[in-house]
């Protein structure tokens, strides 16, 4: 019997010491403040800065990015080519003409080979 009281009164005396206690109003102000506060996007500003670019890495996604391209357009044109027969018919022959490498100045002479071939490219 007398340890169940003892118990008892241990539990009872040690609840109340660890009651937690208010905080007051100066223990939430901070005794000193910071000389600067730190603005987050001018870190991430810096890190962006000091970030570099290996041209090698340029290089691979410049090319992967010239070979599906034109095949995208030339989807594209796909899809559209029902709704919209002017846009969709543009988009595969430029994707086409993408895929094939031809250039303002092939086609420039293409045009002057056929004027030839029809006789308007000769003086009278």
């Amino acid at each position: 019997m007398f340890g169940k009281q003892q118990n008892s009164e241990k539990k009872e005396a040690t609840t109340e010491s660890q009651q937690p206690t208010m905080p007051q109003v100066q223990d939430l102000i901070p005794r000193e403040m910071p000389a600067k506060i730190k603005n987050p996007w001018e870190e991430s500003m810096e890190e962006e800065i000091k970030l570099e670019v290996k041209p090698e890495i340029v290089n691979i996604v410049e090319k992967i990015s010239g070979i599906l391209s034109p095949y995208f357009i030339v989807i594209v044109g796909l899809y559209l080519y029902e709704n919209n027969f002017l846009l969709g018919t543009l988009l595969i022959v430029i994707g086409i003409v993408s895929l094939l490498k031809v250039s303002f100045k092939d086609v420039k002479k293409w045009i002057e080979g056929i004027k030839k071939s029809l006789g308007y490219g000769q003086e009278l």
